[in-house]
């Protein structure tokens, strides 16, 4: 007897890792995506562009519990163009793209921070994971062309909790609605704990915004706002309440 799709999601190891507040949401992501996309893409597949290659590992990492990104865009005359997706686990050394020093250094009379960097705590994803799918164009067939370089993770980093990863979680159509929502209650000044209780009474789930996150939403939405949004954001909670 054949095992449904939901039901191998629900024995799966990446579905015990997650929190069980996120569990119908992601299976119920993972059923949109299309039968041919769910597994992970073999040596050989053909890709009608590279970004195409890419949007099928992202279907398949949100169901396997990684997370892939783009660590190498080249082109030669020799070899053509070729790109790299790589675990986010790859290398050993922070990317420290702002160029901080590696420490916090303090004036030693007032003991005022003179840094660029303003905290000793380092954000450390690379732990030389060699996990890397290559897309390469080959000009005779005119098409791009998938292959492994390695295809098996190297540290205790897989699977992972797909909710993990901030780029899985803005996939996930409740999360989607809720950030929609919230940036709402942001433009009328709705506190935080009002709002979590709405969202709650709304969504029938335990899917939250955190508060940091909540009150940075309005930084997002200042961008677009225009003079009438505000009462207009206003209306619109007063008729959800009802």
């Amino acid at each position: 007897m054949s095992t449904s799709f939901e039901q191998q999601l629900r024995e799966s190891t990446v579905f015990s890792l997650l929190d069980s507040t996120y569990h119908t949401s992601w299976i119920k992501h993972c059923l949109t995506i299309p039968t041919n996309r769910r597994a992970k893409p073999q040596d050989g597949k053909v890709f009608e562009a590279y970004e195409d290659c890419l949007a099928r590992l992202n279907q398949y990492r949100i169901i396997a519990g990684c997370c892939f990104v783009t660590t190498n865009n080249r082109s030669t005359q020799k070899t053509g163009k070729s790109v790299d997706f790589a675990c986010l686990f790859h290398g050993k050394q922070t990317k420290n793209a702002r160029g901080l020093e590696p420490a916090v250094v303090r004036d030693p009379d007032s003991n005022v921070i003179i840094s660029q960097r303003q905290r000793d705590r380092v954000t450390r994803t690379g732990h030389d994971c060699k996990v890397v799918y290559v897309c390469s164009f080959h000009q005779r067939r005119g098409l791009w062309i998938g292959r492994w370089r390695h295809q098996d993770h190297s540290d205790n980093h897989f699977p992972l909790s797909p909710m993990y990863f901030t780029t899985h979680l803005k996939q996930v159509e409740d999360y989607q609605q809720l950030v929609e929502l919230g940036g709402q209650y942001r433009l009328a000044s709705v506190p935080y704990t009002e709002a979590r209780q709405q969202f709650r009474e709304i969504f029938r789930s335990e899917i939250l915004i955190k508060s940091k996150q909540y009150y940075n939403l309005h930084r997002a939405a200042a961008k677009d706002v225009k003079p009438n949004d505000q009462a207009a954001s206003l209306i619109y909670i007063l008729e959800e309440r009802r």
